[in-house]
Parts: C-alpha cells; sequence; structure tokens
C-alpha cells in the first residue's frame, strides 16, 4: 500500500515515524514546510512531496491529522487539495478531531470521485502517537476500515469501528467532553488538597488505587503538583473542541451545562495565559494555588 500522510506535528510526526519503522513507504506533505525532529534526518521510506495533489495522485490511502475542522476541509476540498486530485478506490483517514459535518461533507466528496473517506479521530496524546498505543474512534464504511486496518494497528491498540461517517468524530467528541470535565475536577481537587495542606502526590496515589483513579488525573495531578504549565494537549485545542460538543450538542438537541462550563473556562485560561499552556491549567481562574512558572518537560500528554 502507498501511503500519503499530511501533518507532522506533535501527534503526526511520532505516527509517521512508527509506520516508516514498519516498513510503509510514506508520501509526506506538511504545509508549514516544517519536519519534527524524530523526521528531520533523512529516513528510508519517507519523501516528501511539494503538494497536495502530487500526494493525492500517488497515494492509495491518504492520512491527515489536522488542526481542525477548516484545515481538514482546505486540504480535502480545496482545488489543489486531495480529493480533486484521488485515485479511484483511495481510502482518505483523516485522523483529525473535527466535527460530523466536515466528515460528511468530505465523504460525499470522496464518493463522488470513487473513494473511501473515514473519520478516525485519536486520543492519546503525543505518547500514545509514540507508544502505537493510541484508540481510534472510525466512522465510516467497513470495507474501506477493513482495507486500512493494518496500518491503523500500527498507531493505536484500540480501534473502534462506531458505526457510519460521522459517528467516529461524534465519539471523540464524547471523549473530549469527558477529558474536559476530569480535568477541571482534578484542577478543583488540586487546589482543595493543596489549601488542606495534603501532600498531592500521596492524594493521587490513594486515587490510583480507587474508582476517581485513571491515567488522565494522575497526569493532570503530578503536572500541577510539580508547578508545570506545559502542554500534553494545549488549552487552546481543548477549548476548539469543546466548541465542537456544544455545537453538536446543539444540532441534536442536547443540554451540555458542564461543557459550557468547561469551554467558558478554557476562554479564560487562553485570555490570561495564552493557548499553548496545558490542560492542566483550567483551574487556573480560580485562585493562585496554580500559578508556578512554566517548568523543563518531555511536553508528553493526554488528549
Amino acid at each position: 500500500m502507498k501511503i500519503g500522510w499530511v501533518g507532522a506535528g506533535l501527534m503526526g510526526g511520532p505516527m509517521v515515524a512508527r509506520l516508516l519503522d514498519a516498513g510503509y513507504d510514506i508520501a509526506l506533505y506538511t504545509r508549514s514546510g516544517l519536519l519534527p525532529e524524530s523526521l528531520a534526518e533523512a529516513r528510508s521510506g519517507l519523501e516528501v512531496v511539494a503538494s497536495l495533489g502530487e500526494l493525492a495522485r500517488r497515494s492509495d490511502a491518504v492520512f491527515t491529522i489536522l488542526g481542525g475542522p477548516q484545515d481538514v476541509l482546505d486540504v480535502y476540498l480545496s482545488p489543489g487539495g486531495v480529493i480533486p486530485h484521488m485515485q479511484t478506490g483511495a481510502v482518505l483517514v483523516d485522523l483529525t478531531t473535527s466535527s460530523v459535518e466536515v466528515a460528511e461533507r468530505v465523504a460525499a466528496a470522496a464518493a463522488e470521485r470513487g473513494g473511501w473517506a473515514l473519520d478516525a479521530p485519536v486520543s492519546g496524546g503525543p505518547f500514545g502517537a509514540e507508544s502505537g498505543t493510541l484508540s481510534i474512534m472510525v466512522g465510516g464504511q467497513a470495507q474501506a476500515l477493513e482495507s486500512v486496518r493494518e496500518v491503523l494497528a500500527i498507531l493505536g491498540n484500540a480501534i473502534v469501528h462506531h458505526g457510519g461517517t460521522g459517528t467516529g468524530q461524534c465519539a471523540k467528541l464524547v471523549n473530549q467532553l469527558v477529558v474536559a470535565s476530569v480535568t477541571e475536577a482534578c484542577a478543583e481537587a488540586f487546589l482543595l488538597g493543596r489549601q488542606a495542606g495534603l501532600d498531592i502526590g500521596k492524594v493521587a496515589e490513594s486515587l490510583a488505587a480507587g474508582a476517581a483513579g485513571s491515567p488522565l488525573s494522575r497526569f493532570v495531578l503530578d503536572r500541577l503538583d510539580r508547578g508545570d504549565q506545559s502542554p500534553g494537549f494545549k488549552i487552546a485545542h481543548l477549548r476548539k473542541d469543546l466548541e465542537l460538543v456544544l455545537a453538536e450538542g446543539t444540532r441534536l438537541g442536547v443540554p451540555l451545562p458542564l461543557a459550557v462550563l468547561a469551554r467558558d473556562a478554557t476562554q479564560e485560561v487562553e485570555r490570561r495565559l495564552g493557548g499553548e499552556v496545558g490542560t492542566q491549567m483550567l483551574g487556573f481562574r480560580l485562585g493562585s494555588g496554580i500559578a508556578a512558572p512554566v517548568a523543563e518537560t518531555s511536553g508528553r500528554g493526554l488528549a
């Protein structure tokens, strides 16, 4: 299978590296023209191409992981984009956290060209991308999924087909609502525990052994305890995702008061600290207990 790939950032770079290590040949297009450190040196099987059209013409499957819905539309549907130049029978796999509406538009346009499109957003953060332990939530035709399952299996250890087009995106929005809610709860719990004089490391240890324990709660409490603002997942990205959650809730007529609270919180933190800080800073707006300077870190996280 000839693979085309668009997006080599914090998530995409490690994913491409895993596929190269597995022996796949990859045609890579980056809109910024920059490559991550993991791909900066010459790698066997990797070729950087000059345009989306060239990438599409030579690929049996195109994978994208981009910033948001408008980026997806630009990459797939613009005159110089992937779909106007894709091969008949090609499979398009969008790993971006986007919207149900955008997934439907991309799938319809791909079908008109005789191809397939899957919405397959991922969760697990940079560490999951590096280790191949991502959760991949897939919407679209089962036949298309089976044609790329071996590739996805190198990237994730949980590949769940949720149903037709858009269901992968909806599942990821559900995931992000839970992520935001747990992160907010952990930030408030940190402030409560710190004010009470508790050892936060011991609090995290207790949580891990009980019903409240999770990799996310441990991650958030550990970062806050170390005074580390740096992102495993950026606050601006969570704000974008929560706006998508609320838009989908409005479309379906589902009230989501906790999503509103979390979205407003991300906006306040982004206004005061900028969008590059980590989501663990969600509680910063509540008091000075979460206000330490940025520390050196690997930048790995969960989302």
